[in-house]
């Protein structure tokens, strides 16, 4: 009973001690036959195996949380079952008969004679998370080495066709001796941006051992970006530029919503403007009856533009203001001047004459309605048209 006092199985190194070390894995369930020799009908515990402890001598122990274990001393006789002599092997035959007889044991109230839902569930694994970043700026076959192969669901540690490779410095002494194998409950996150055409895109060996979810920018996680005039922890009412008692802020919301309506029709869709970029500077705030927001100055706003946006919007263009201007709506955020405007006087051997050149213009000049107008003169123009 020294076993069951202190959760853990030992087998001989003749009797079944191989198959507890290298073959049994944690979750796996195990039964303990009454007999000492010879065959048995009973069993005296149930349990589910742990981690393997160590072998010494000629024993190897490992490590089990019992599930039941008979006081009786009569064992559960189990009549289709015929258990042989006294070693640690794997049941092939009437496993589902053994879960139903013990599921009966722990759950005596339920009269169904095949429900197992009783038993304990073999443990969940924790999950593990592995996230390598914009995975397509580096040199893969480096990045993952021999896991390209390893990482395959199919291969991973514990399912139908596993795999594991011997390390070059550490050989196979991973998992006492099985070798180098990546379990279920890893999971890797690569990110990537498809914008940047100047990065290569995964190969299609890669491909096939991923899942590729698209992530969208969206415009409605900013409804809980409430836009102020400036930062106030005392979140006066007179401070939030958002008005008509709106349950949710829409100023932001709807600026990044235009913006990207525009770019996917001037570029494609793979390179419009994350949310992400308002979020940055924006304040977080909590309260009880409240609940949780964040709060966006007039000013981080404005740096937000002049700092992110627009020279993003630079380089996406190669300083095509024309489309710059178009994708902000002619906000006033980019200014055009003719030559006449500059008093600049050249022939027009040398220039068009109806040339026109661009300027970002001051951001201390931009007011709230620089930023509405970028959604609501679209409104108006709809509006003229009706």
């Amino acid at each position: 009973m020294e076993c069951i006092d202190n959760n853990y199985v030992w087998a001989y190194k003749d009797y079944g001690a191989q198959a507890l070390e290298k073959q049994s894995k944690i979750g796996d369930y195990i039964v303990i036959p009454t007999a000492n020799y010879g065959r048995s009908r009973t069993i005296r515990a149930f349990g589910i195996l742990g981690d393997f402890i160590e072998t010494k001598g000629i024993q190897s122990y490992r490590k089990v949380k019992w599930l039941w274990v008979d006081k009786s001393g009569g064992g559960l006789m189990l009549s289709d079952v015929n258990f042989g002599r006294p070693t640690f092997q794997r049941v092939y035959k009437n496993k589902d008969k053994i879960l139903s007889a013990i599921s009966n044991i722990l759950n005596p109230n339920d009269n169904t004679d095949t429900n197992t839902d009783s038993i304990e569930s073999k443990p969940t694994l924790k999950p593990y998370i592995l996230i390598i970043d914009e995975i397509n700026r580096g040199n893969i076959s480096k990045i993952l080495g021999e896991l390209i192969t390893l990482i395959e669901e199919s291969k991973r540690i514990g399912n139908e066709e596993e795999l594991r490779v011997s390390l070059p410095y550490s050989g196979r002494e991973f998992d006492n001796g099985k070798g180098f194998g990546v379990p279920r409950n890893l999971y890797i996150i690569g990110t990537m941006n498809t914008a940047d055409r100047s990065i290569a895109l995964i190969d299609t060996a890669l491909r096939r051992r991923f899942s590729f979810v698209e992530m969208m920018p969206d415009s409605t996680l900013l409804k809980n970006i409430w836009l102020v005039k400036h930062d106030d922890k005392n979140q006066a009412d007179e401070n939030y530029i958002d008005i008509n008692d709106n349950e949710e802020a829409e100023i932001l919301s709807k600026i990044l919503e235009s913006i990207n309506n525009r770019i996917e029709f001037l570029l494609d869709r793979e390179h419009t403007i994350g949310h992400s970029f308002f979020y940055e500077r924006a304040i977080f705030y909590t309260d009880d009856e409240l609940g949780e927001w964040y709060e966006l100055s007039l000013d981080s706003l404005k740096f937000i533009f002049k700092n992110k946006i627009i020279p993003l919007l630079q380089e996406y263009f190669y300083e095509d203001y024309a489309k710059i201007d178009a994708v902000l709506n002619g906000n006033k955020m980019i200014e055009s001047k003719s030559m006449s405007d500059l008093k600049v006087n050249l022939s027009d051997d040398f220039v068009d004459s109806e040339k026109r050149v661009y300027r970002i213009t001051e951001s201390s000049k931009w007011n709230i309605e620089t930023f509405t107008d970028i959604y609501t003169k679209d409104s108006k123009k709809e509006d003229s048209k009706n």
